[in-house]
């Protein structure tokens, strides 16, 4: 039930936009989670991932209904950018996801480092390094 509520409340803002540039686009959606991450609905987010290391059925929820959702729409910006010719077509798009939001829930769950928005232009920035701009 906290997994719908938190997915259902960051529904609108957490969309991709689609600017033609997949560097923007996920920098863009990036800063929108972070901005989440710093609120209140944050501490949802993370007693859900912590609580769900030692339930299965808690993880699960926020997989199905938070992660899986947004992980989708990621995957048709990443496809959209090989399109355009920004990717390889052999591009990994997990471990490019992983690599793109791993800081973020580092960063949310061991508190070793303050959540920025900024954080979002950098790590795209070191991830993406070999996206070809139109």
């Amino acid at each position: 039930m906290v997994a719908d509520a938190f997915a259902t409340s960051s529904e609108d803002e957490l969309q991709f936009p689609d600017t033609g540039s997949l560097r923007k686009d996920m920098a863009v959606q990036m800063r929108r989670l972070i901005r989440i991450l710093r609120s209140e609905r944050g501490k949802v987010v993370a007693a859900l991932v912590a609580g769900g290391q030692s339930d299965p059925e808690l993880i699960e929820a926020f997989r199905e209904r938070f992660l899986w959702p947004r992980r989708r729409q990621a995957y048709k910006r990443l496809q959209a950018a090989m399109g355009r010719g920004e990717l390889a077509r052999n591009t990994d798009l997990d471990l490019v996801l992983d690599a793109l939001y791993g800081a973020i829930y580092m960063r949310l769950m061991i508190q070793h480092a303050e959540l920025r928005e900024e954080l979002a232009d950098q790590i795209c920035a070191m991830v993406l390094k070999d996206c070809k701009e139109r």
